[in-house]
């Protein structure tokens, strides 16, 4: 009776710790954290298998026990090795896409969005963008990923992301406002928004071929007889709604 005791008491430590990380890591958990609870699952295994199954006097009872007893266990433990291949498996397939090497495959972000956890992709994204904070690409991408998953807000967040931590000048600033206004206008309804945004972009690099698709914008816009509210535009009265 002790034995089983044991058997049991040691499966059910090893499946709650091994469901604890379930919930912390959604997706999978890192290598390391992987690595120890294989060590945990094998060293509480092995042990009970050896203490309860082969010393029995029944033996192939005692194994027999030891099966049904673990069998939770090892689900929890099969959830995790999955997860690791779900990424394992994305990767693969996407990596022959990315073209610059600095830059990743995104692979948990999508691994998540497979598995429709949107709000974890989308932290996911944002901490690979913390990772280089200098390269909007992750927060871009993710932003894409959302609006052709139809989770417009989500998106929504992600382009802001990209206006508060680039400047105006720099490219990925007018990509993401014009992405953003797109949005706003076609998905959300909110066309004075976006001509606010097409205002800032015509103002801030008028020049660029965004600039030159944000005037046009604007230009339509108004040849329409619609006049969206907010401040004007200083370049010029070609521009003005």
């Amino acid at each position: 009776m002790l034995g089983f005791g044991l058997l049991a008491g040691t499966s059910a430590f090893v499946g709650v710790v091994g469901a604890l990380l379930l919930k912390r890591y959604p997706e999978h958990p890192p290598l390391p954290v992987l690595a120890l609870y294989t060590l945990l699952v094998m060293a509480g295994g092995l042990s009970t298998l050896v203490s309860f199954g082969f010393t029995s006097s029944v033996p192939m009872f005692g194994i027999s026990a030891w099966v049904v007893v673990w069998i939770p266990t090892l689900y929890v433990y099969s959830q995790m090795v999955g997860g690791l291949t779900a990424r394992s498996f994305v990767d693969t397939l996407y990596s022959p896409s990315i073209k610059t090497p600095a830059r990743s495959s995104h692979g948990r972000g999508r691994t998540l969005v497979l598995q429709g956890h949107y709000e974890g992709a989308v932290q996911a994204f944002m901490d690979e963008f913390h990772g280089r904070p200098t390269d909007p690409e992750p927060l871009m991408y993710g932003a894409r990923l959302m609006a052709d998953e139809q989770r417009y807000g989500l998106a929504i967040g992600l382009y802001r992301e990209v206006l508060g931590h680039f400047k105006p000048e720099t490219p990925a600033w007018a990509e993401a406002a014009w992405m953003l206004s797109i949005l706003l206008e076609e998905r959300m309804n909110q066309p004075d928004e976006a001509a606010g945004l097409w205002r800032q972009i015509v103002r801030r690099t008028p020049k660029s071929t965004l600039g030159k698709l944000a005037g046009a914008r604007l230009q339509q816009k108004v040849a329409q007889g619609h006049r969206p509210s907010g401040p004007q535009t200083s370049e010029g009265e070609q521009y003005r709604v």
